[in-house]
């Protein structure tokens, strides 16, 4: 299992090992194996590839991209599993937001985002509410284990 952490804007110092473990934890919570990159951007990029492949306007704060089909994708052969765009911008005002720190809500976008490369989905509220609870269980090992 690789966790490709590519940074296309400014990150604070450490912030890609925390991604790589977020990522890597998602995997494992999962039993899953395969290969995926974590792209970290700024909000105006993101808007760009927000309204190419959503259709939506301005930027998002995390989207993934699945190599696999399938309701649960991950089960699919071979290694690659996708790409995780997360805005390194939205995260950090999400986590003003939410009174938490910037490790805690970027970590949260990545899992988030590997759920879904992972055949996760959130698109009704009960997936929604499921989909959160796995991220919390998932981020709680990640933010717990790095004090």
């Amino acid at each position: 299992m690789e966790i490709t952490v590519v940074e296309r804007t400014s990150v604070p110092g450490g912030l890609s090992d925390l991604v790589r473990r977020a990522g890597l934890a998602a995997l494992e919570s999962e039993g899953e194996e395969g290969d995926a990159s974590v792209v970290l951007l700024g909000d105006d990029e993101m808007a760009s590839w927000n309204a190419r492949w959503l259709k939506r306007q301005g930027p998002t704060d995390v989207i993934a991209f699945a190599a696999r089909e399938g309701e649960r994708a991950g089960e699919a052969a071979g290694d690659e599993l996708g790409d995780v765009l997360v805005s390194v911008e939205r995260a950090a005002a999400q986590a003003a937001e939410y009174g938490c720190s910037l490790d805690e809500e970027l970590a949260r976008l990545v899992i988030h985002g590997m759920l879904h490369l992972l055949g996760w989905d959130d698109a009704e509220e009960g997936e929604r509410r499921k989909m959160a609870e796995r991220t919390e269980l998932i981020l709680a090992g990640v933010i717990g284990g790095k004090s």
